[in-house]
């Protein structure tokens, strides 16, 4: 089961993309070991910048919606 988040719908289009693969790869990998972030990058190259773009997304949602606001 994937469970996403809605702040999603706040996020550009290819951050979304990414969250949904990372999710996706956790269905064949259940952690964070070597070979998830293998697999991850099979299918986005790209993986280790869009991360850390992502982990800044939180920027990106409105306050009203963030946690504590």
């Amino acid at each position: 089961m994937i469970s996403l988040n809605v702040r999603l719908l706040f996020l550009p289009q290819h951050l979304v993309r990414y969250a949904l693969l990372h999710e996706l790869v956790h269905t064949q990998e259940m952690n964070h070991s070597r070979r998830y972030w293998t697999l991850l990058e099979s299918i986005e190259p790209n993986y280790r910048a869009l991360d850390s773009e992502l982990r800044g997304g939180w920027r990106l949602v409105p306050e009203w919606i963030r946690p504590g606001a």
